[in-house]
């Protein structure tokens, strides 16, 4: 049986080539019993990050089409 996050691997691969995202890193969360969270080097929680960066994208593409 394929799991979520077996097959997650694409879509990590993704967020960091078209978002510009660092998350190199995989590591334990609260719940976890292996690490499964992957995150970058940065403090900042890496929903935030993901989140932040999809909405900086949003708004880009929101200007362009003004123009």
């Amino acid at each position: 049986m394929k799991t979520l996050v077996n097959e997650s691997g694409s879509a990590i691969d993704w967020l960091m080539t078209h978002f510009n995202l660092d998350l190199s890193l995989v590591s334990f969360m609260g719940g976890h019993s292996n690490p499964r969270c992957h995150r970058g080097n940065s403090k900042v929680f890496p929903g935030m990050m993901i989140t932040y960066a999809q909405m900086e994208a949003f708004d880009k593409i929101c200007e362009e089409s003004k123009g």
